[in-house]
């Protein structure tokens, strides 16, 4: 049987699952009302699980979101995710951007030696085992 508190905004349910009996807690609120016009596609209601023990983090979610709602920057979760995901670069990213750009503490650029070592460091060193990592 779910078992619901009154809150403020958007609910939390202590279910639990039929395949394994495990109980979980389920977030969810509704989205505001102008995001439909935004994201035709978006469901009635959004909703999260969290594993028992974890009913502070789905407070958190509903508080997040509440927040966002405010403050009219309110994305559906996977959007959000998904531009999250796509501002993050990787580490051979960010090397070869430093090595481009890097400058002296005089604010003059690095020799070209200085470059070229700092370039075959990471092709040999770091990036193998980090290029696809996000920095």
């Amino acid at each position: 049987m779910a078992k619901s508190k009154r809150r403020r905004f958007g609910s939390i349910v202590t279910r639990t699952s039929k395949a394994t009996g495990n109980t979980y807690y389920e977030a969810r609120y509704r989205p505001p009302i102008d995001a439909y016009a935004k994201w035709p596609g978006l469901p009635k209601i959004i909703s999260r699980n969290f594993p028992e023990g974890f009913e502070s983090e789905a407070e958190r979610f509903l508080l997040d979101a509440e927040r966002s709602i405010m403050l009219g920057s309110w994305e559906p979760p996977s959007v959000a995710e998904a531009s999250r995901a796509a501002s993050r670069i990787t580490f051979a990213e960010y090397a070869t951007d430093y090595v481009e750009n890097h400058h002296k503490n005089n604010g003059d650029p690095i020799e070209a030696s200085t470059g070229k070592s700092t370039s075959s460091i990471f092709a040999t060193i770091s990036s193998p085992r980090w290029a696809t990592s996000p920095w």
